[in-house]
C-alpha cells in the first residue's frame, strides 16, 4: 500500500517470515466454523 503526495511517499509492507501466522489463522477459522452451515467470508469470522 502506497500513499504518495508531491512531497513524500509512504509505504506499508507486511512480510511473513514463517508459516506460523498462517497456521494459527487456519486453526482459528476452523474453530469458528465448527457447527456452522452455509457460505462465509473472512468478514463473517472477523465480525466486520
Amino acid at each position: 500500500m502506497n500513499y504518495t503526495s508531491q512531497v513524500d511517499n509512504i509505504s506499508l509492507v507486511h512480510q511473513a517470515v514463517n508459516r506460523k501466522g498462517f497456521a494459527l489463522g487456519a486453526v482459528k477459522a476452523a474453530e469458528w466454523l465448527h457447527g456452522k452451515k452455509g457460505i462465509f467470508t473472512m468478514n463473517d469470522m472477523l465480525q466486520f
